[in-house]
C-alpha cells in the first residue's frame, strides 16, 4: 500500500522539479531578452553580437547580477552556475575587464572566440590580480546567441 502511494508522490514531485527548473530557464531568458534584445538589435555580424554578448555578461559579473548573467549562457549550465556564482559573489568583489576578443571559427550557428581578460580584486579577501586567456563557444537557439562553454587555456599572474 505504501509503495502505491510513495511512488505517485515521487513522480509528482520529479516534474513539480523539472518544472520549476524549465520555467526558471524560461524566466531567465525573458529578462535577458527584454533587458538586452540582440534580436531586435541590427548587428552587420554574428561576431559582432557575441562579442557584445560577452561584453554583457562581463558587465553582469562586474555587477554581481546573477539573473541577467544566467540569461547569457545555454539553459542546461544555469543551475550549477548559479550555484557557483552566488558563493563567488559573495566571497569576493572582482572586476573583469576584457583585453582582447578574436573569432577563431564561425560555422552556421556555432562560433569560437578567444578572449583576454584582466581580474582584479576590488576587495578584502586575497585573490590574485592576473589575465585569463579562454576559449568561449557560442551557440545560437532560436535567433539567440548564448554562451555553450568557456575554457581557461592560460592564465598570467600580474603582480
Amino acid at each position: 500500500m505504501r509503495k502505491k502511494i510513495l511512488i505517485p508522490l515521487l513522480a509528482l514531485s520529479l516534474f513539480g522539479v523539472g518544472g520549476m527548473i524549465y520555467q526558471y530557464a524560461n524566466e531567465a531568458d525573458e529578462v535577458y531578452k527584454q533587458k538586452n534584445n540582440t534580436t531586435d538589435k541590427k548587428f552587420d555580424t554574428d561576431e559582432q553580437a557575441v562579442k557584445k554578448l560577452y561584453e554583457d555578461s562581463l558587465k553582469y559579473s562586474n555587477e554581481k547580477d546573477i539573473d541577467n548573467y544566467l540569461a547569457c549562457i545555454v539553459p542546461r549550465g544555469r543551475k550549477n552556475t548559479k550555484k557557483e556564482l552566488t558563493k563567488a559573489f559573495k566571497e569576493y568583489d572582482i572586476k573583469s575587464t576584457l583585453q582582447s576578443f578574436e573569432i577563431l571559427k564561425h560555422e552556421g550557428d556555432h562560433i569560437l572566440a578567444e578572449t583576454k581578460q584582466e581580474q582584479e580584486n576590488l576587495g578584502k579577501k586575497e585573490y590574485k590580480k592576473h589575465i585569463a586567456t579562454l576559449n568561449v563557444a557560442f551557440i545560437k537557439n532560436d535567433g539567440v546567441w548564448q554562451i555553450e562553454l568557456t575554457t581557461v587555456i592560460k592564465t598570467n599572474f600580474v603582480d
